[in-house]
């Protein structure tokens, strides 16, 4: 598989890397717990997840056009118990970003949660037997499927896009 050699982040980095998109602080435990719960429960499909992927390439541009936008979402999640949900709030309630997200059919809780909810039904697809089996306790197994269906075509589209919003929001 070719997403294969593309899984070498360790999942809890992936958590901090999307849980600190948008937050300038290191996100605590109980954000971290709050995270993995909120993706555990989260559904990918295939719609969403390229809805997802041209949302985040609109985003990015936005930031590095209006880097104040981003700063303003940054500045009001700098609260420690920021939650997954209160971050999904403040992606729908914040003007340019919610037209964004609404252009793509999308809530903020599908643009918090997806980046992660890919990242670890991959690794975990790509894991060892043994591994996957401990690590599948705390994923969707309906996530896992998607991408042993999907992976391949979805996963350069998805690095690509993570490394574009990296790259022009500073992060």
């Amino acid at each position: 598989m070719f997403f294969k050699k593309l899984i070498k982040i360790p999942f809890i980095v992936t958590l901090l890397m999307i849980t600190t998109t948008a937050s300038a602080e290191t996100p605590t435990m109980s954000q971290l717990a709050d995270m993995m719960e909120a993706i555990k429960g989260y559904t990918l499909d295939v719609k969403t997840t390229e809805n997802y992927m041209s949302a985040m390439n609109e985003m990015a541009d936005l930031a590095k056009a209006k880097p104040a936008v981003l700063d303003s979402l940054k500045a009001k999640s700098k609260d420690k118990d920021f939650s997954v949900k209160e971050l999904s709030k403040e992606m729908e309630s914040h003007p340019e970003f919610s037209a964004i997200l609404k252009k793509y059919n999308l809530t903020g809780n599908d643009f918090v949660l997806i980046p992660g909810a890919f990242m670890q039904a991959a690794m975990i697809s790509q894991a060892s037997p043994d591994m996957a089996k401990m690590m599948g306790a705390t994923t969707n197994p309906a996530n896992i499927e998607f991408i042993n269906k999907n992976g391949d075509s979805l996963m350069p589209k998805m690095q690509a896009g993570m490394q574009h919003w990296s790259a022009l929001s500073g992060e």
